[in-house]
């Protein structure tokens, strides 16, 4: 409804009600009075002509003080209002100073601590949050987060204070009621500016907060895009930094970025929907719907239903081989690249989270067998068209949309802490884990399309309930750890969703869905925290584990990450172990299956390794760099030695073995050379066909050095040599055996 100037009236009753109800307050002293003299206002306000010379609350206290004169005069008692209201006072800062300031105050003094002092710091103080954290020795976020939460609760209880004092009124004059039928006829709903957050934050002071976050921030800040929303509006858009820091080639609307990880979640909706369409059984043998003998190195009895794939407890070993590739050349069919690379089974399925790429990009594969398409096509056909997403691109070197393809090259990379990645684009083999690139609009509406009750990704509500409901829990508590393949992400309140990060990119996705609440973020930086974590807590909240569960108890013994490869070369990746601690940044519990003890996490658990297996392994390592440092003092000695003969032009002494040793200690320095090197091509994604070959020369290596073992010990029994020399020799075979033993141990020979 309109008043003669267009100044939509229901928006001025939503907005300034109170305002005016307060005002005439200071004026009235009389709560029923003030109550038919606010309604009264606004229908003058529909009568009269808005000129635009003062703010819209100003015209509206005006009409409001004129009322008021109206009801002295009538009753003869001329209150002294009139020299204060014509004096040039603020009518806005009159109506909050006077009539809420000794409210606001009492309620004040009602509220809890830590909320109490944080507001009067922030308010009264005038301290910034930064300042807020280092008096409590919290975070900058707990104490923003705080602070909200305190403003929420001081005006719950205003609110409840005017709502008793609005009660009291016994009457209400006719044109009220007709005028309150009027704004319901309208259908006025909330405003987004009114909404709370789950953090406590209004959402109209939302883009203030994000705004200060990542000036905070912006030292280290590339490119960033971020939306907020809930079922029914976008609640907060914006766009901050560079695609291309050097060119100074801002982010905006068209910009695109990476997916990552977030892409999976695109699998496990395509499995949904053939689920919904009776086409698959999430409870079923996965070999049902695979070509006969594709799975060929399952070690369990037990069948891996899609269900395990869901939550990634499929007993699968992580795969570090040719998962980013740079030659397109090297691209081949989802089914090829499943086969080039199969992980060994090390746990049996449903006993242990292990986060597994392998195993999306499998269910991915098997909704290829199922559809009879491609996956980039059903997801294209059943995912993207339906939902208007003509930005997005999938496949692996996004030629399913060129326009992607073509903005994909204008994106630069960066390190968390800003500095540029060269070169930053990587084919992603098991595309279906990582590869879908977009832009925010297509992110953000891919996300609301799931927090939409009436998804029209489903034909029935009940499957979109279904893939929210959890399939795993941490441990045998009841706090939900997966959902269908979304994981819960504890912050202030529960969320599920997914992150992901490529070689240069991050970003998350994250719904409540108890409170309707979506958000989306998309960083250029890899391994990015600071927005896709921190900036969530204004959001959703601060990750408190006391909301969760009570056990605080560090479990004792050593573990090792259920993610890891403990059959074949990578091996030695797996000596990684944590011993009486836990990350308290993230919510764990304790579990046990099967007797395997561990420590439950989202994305993936640790596992307790015996005490006998622990000793062992560090033992290897420690008598390897023991056996590293040996031959390196050893030849360095003997080229001190040779220099300083070839000096005073002395002729060596020929000594049995000696040649031997030297050939032992540059032997050792060699299988270092090797590791490193490894490690360089895996660090660096180099194919697997390209460093493949190292392997082989382990285990050459390992056949060379225990004959060379054999034949120092025989040789030296013989030989008369001092005994400090045997001694020398003995230890020489001693660590090559040392080295022998790891290079089996660790699997490093196996180059099939």
């Amino acid at each position: 409804m309109k008043v003669p100037n267009g100044v939509d009236i229901e928006k001025l009753y939503q907005t300034y009600y109170m305002d005016v109800y307060s005002y005439i307050m200071t004026i009235m002293k009389d709560g029923e009075a003030a109550e038919e003299l606010t309604q009264e206002t606004f229908f003058r306000a529909m009568k009269s002509r808005f000129k635009g010379q003062s703010s819209e609350l100003t015209w509206l206290c005006a009409i409001a003080k004129n009322l008021c004169m109206d009801v002295f005069r009538k009753k003869k008692c001329q209150q002294p209002i009139e020299e204060e209201l014509e004096s040039g006072m603020d009518v806005e800062h009159a109506a909050v100073s006077k009539a809420q300031n000794l409210e606001i105050h009492q309620a004040l003094h009602q509220l809890e601590e830590p909320y109490k002092e944080v507001f009067s710091l922030r308010v009264f103080g005038e301290l910034s949050f930064r300042k807020i954290e280092q008096i409590f020795g919290k975070t900058e976020n707990w104490a923003r987060v705080t602070y909200h939460r305190g403003k929420l609760k001081l005006q719950e209880m205003l609110d409840v204070q005017q709502k008793n004092m609005m009660q009291k009124k016994k009457r209400i004059k006719i044109f009220s009621i007709l005028f309150a039928f009027l704004i319901v006829f309208q259908n006025v709903e909330v405003s987004a500016a009114q909404q709370t957050l789950p953090s406590g934050i209004q959402s109209d002071q939302l883009e203030e907060e994000i705004d200060s976050f990542v000036r905070e921030h912006e030292d280290t800040t590339a490119g960033m895009a971020v939306a907020v929303f809930d079922q029914s509006d976008e609640l907060l858009k914006n766009y901050y930094g560079y695609v291309d820091k050097e060119k100074e080639i801002p982010v905006e609307a068209d910009s695109v970025f990476e997916w990552g990880s977030t892409t999976k979640l695109l699998v496990w909706v395509s499995v949904m929907q053939l689920y919904e369409q009776g086409k698959l059984d999430l409870k079923k043998d996965i070999r049902t719907y695979l070509p006969e003998g594709f799975l060929t190195n399952l070690s369990y009895d037990t069948p891996v239903t899609m269900l395990n794939l869901m939550n990634h407890n499929a007993g699968f070993q992580e795969v570090y081989a040719d998962l980013f590739v740079k030659d397109v050349s090297d691209i081949s069919g989802l089914g090829d690249a499943l086969k080039q690379h199969e992980p060994e089974q090390i746990y049996e399925p449903g006993t242990v989270t292990a986060y597994s790429n392998w195993g999306v990009a499998l269910a991915g594969f098997i909704v290829e067998q199922i559809s009879g398409m491609s996956f980039s096509d059903y997801v294209h056909q059943n995912i993207f068209e339906p939902l208007g997403m003509e930005h997005s691109a999938l496949y692996m070197d996004l030629s399913d949309n060129t326009w992607v393809q073509e903005k994909r090259q204008e994106l630069q990379c960066y390190i968390p802490t800003g500095e540029l990645i060269p070169d930053c684009f990587y084919y992603i083999t098991l595309y279906p884990a990582g590869m879908c690139t977009s832009t925010l609009d297509d992110f953000e509406t891919f996300a609301r399309a799931l927090l939409d009750e009436d998804s029209i990704l489903f034909k029935k509500q009940e499957t979109r309930e279904e893939m929210f409901a959890p399939t795993t829990y941490f441990g045998q508590t009841e706090v939900p750890m997966n959902c269908h393949g979304f994981w819960m992400v504890p912050f202030g309140v529960q969320t599920i969703g997914h992150g992901g990060n490529t070689a240069g990119c991050s970003s998350y996705l994250l719904l409540d869905i108890a409170d309707g609440i979506g958000a989306v973020v998309m960083t250029n930086q890899a391994a990015e925290s600071t927005y896709n974590s921190e900036m969530m807590e204004l959001i959703f909240g601060t990750f408190e584990r006391s909301n969760y569960m009570t056990e605080n108890e560090v479990p004792s013994g050593v573990y090792r990450p259920a993610r890891t490869v403990r059959k074949g070369p990578f091996k030695f990746l797996s000596m990684s172990y944590s011993m009486g601690e836990v990350d308290e940044n993230m919510l764990w519990a304790v579990d046990e299956i099967a007797g395997l003890r561990k420590i439950v996490y989202s994305y993936g658990d640790y596992v307790e390794v015996p005490t006998v297996e622990f000793v062992l392994e560090i033992g290897l390592f420690l008598l390897w760099l023991a056996a590293i440092a040996f031959s390196l003092i050893s030849l360095i000695v003997r080229l001190i030695a040779a220099i300083v003969r070839k000096l005073r032009k002395k002729e060596s002494a020929k000594k049995a073995l000696g040649k031997w040793s030297t050939a032992a200690g540059l032997l050792q320095l060699l299988v270092l050379v090797l590791l490193f090197a490894v490690i360089v091509c895996v660090s660096a994604y180099v194919r697997w066909k390209a460093y493949v070959w190292l392997f082989a020369v382990f285990g050459i290596l390992a056949l060379v050095m225990a004959g060379m073992s054999v034949y120092g010990i025989v040789k030296n029994r013989g030989a008369m040599l001092k005994t400090r020399q045997k001694v020398f020799n003995y230890f020489t075979v001693a660590f090559m055996v040392v080295t022998v033993t790891n290079i089996l141990y660790w699997n490093l020979f196996m180059f099939w």
